[in-house]
């Protein structure tokens, strides 16, 4: 190789090092051009000792042309001048020996690293990396149990009758402080306690509770559910409360 082959070689694997780690710390990396970068380099597995990595089918090569040559049987010319090495250093400090072993272990590591962060991401629905509410979303999904539309569904119920409350407790207080008159609060009292609670069918509040509880464990009271519902506390006082049923006789 020329001198001018090489600086462009070197030109080109820089331009590549900038690509796959160019400081932006919330951008994920970029998988295909760290694989591409990957692919550049010398055959695998790699191995590594007293600081020199080398590549192990190369140097298994040269070996094997080496024995051939002195048991006079036909060998690989071009493979005696493969030494395999990858890196090599003179000069030497204490954590070079960790240093070598890290960066032909992560070598060997690529291919499976390169797939499962491309599956991770494939789960979290977008290769491209996922917004953070989508990849809190589907941790929650992933270790509750519980599926995805059902999770979204229950979130998002919960989520408006939060408001609801928030937005009741605000009158309350306005009415408390003068500045709603007695009529209108009483309209909007009628329409949070009776024209907005939920009349649950048989097993539906208790499905809502069983995911909310598992959101937030330990945390769902009788008093939070029937907010977080809008059901009448009564039913929200049976889902958390069960009554044991009577044994027959």
């Amino acid at each position: 190789m020329s001198a001018q082959d090489n600086d462009a070689s070197v030109d080109d694997a820089d331009d590549a090092i900038d690509a796959v780690s160019d400081g932006d710390d919330d951008k994920p990396v970029d998988l295909d051009a760290l694989e591409a970068l990957y692919k550049k380099t010398s055959p695998g597995p790699w191995g590594e000792d007293d600081c020199n990595i080398f590549s192990c089918p190369l140097a298994d090569a040269r070996h094997n042309a080496i024995i051939a040559k002195i048991e006079g049987k036909p060998f690989n010319k071009d493979a005696l001048h493969l030494d395999g090495f990858v890196a090599t250093t003179e000069q030497r400090h204490e954590q070079s020996d960790d240093d070598a072993a890290f960066i032909t272990a992560i070598a060997n590591a690529a291919p499976k690293l390169f797939a499962e962060l491309r599956a991770a991401r494939a789960l979290l629905g977008d290769a491209e990396g996922s917004a953070v509410e989508e990849v809190w979303l589907s941790r929650i999904w992933a270790n509750s149990g519980i599926s995805y539309k059902r999770l979204v569904l229950v979130a998002s119920h919960a989520l408006v009758n939060a408001l609801d409350a928030r937005d009741f407790m605000g009158r309350q207080l306005a009415h408390a402080h003068g500045e709603i008159d007695d009529a209108t609060y009483q309209s909007f009292e009628n329409d949070f306690f009776e024209g907005g609670v939920y009349a649950w069918k048989e097993g539906e509040l208790r499905a809502f509770f069983e995911v909310l509880d598992k959101l937030c464990p330990g945390i769902i009271d009788a008093d939070a559910l029937s907010v977080l519902t809008h059901c009448d506390m009564r039913d929200a006082m049976a889902v958390v409360h069960p009554q044991p049923q009577p044994k027959e006789p």
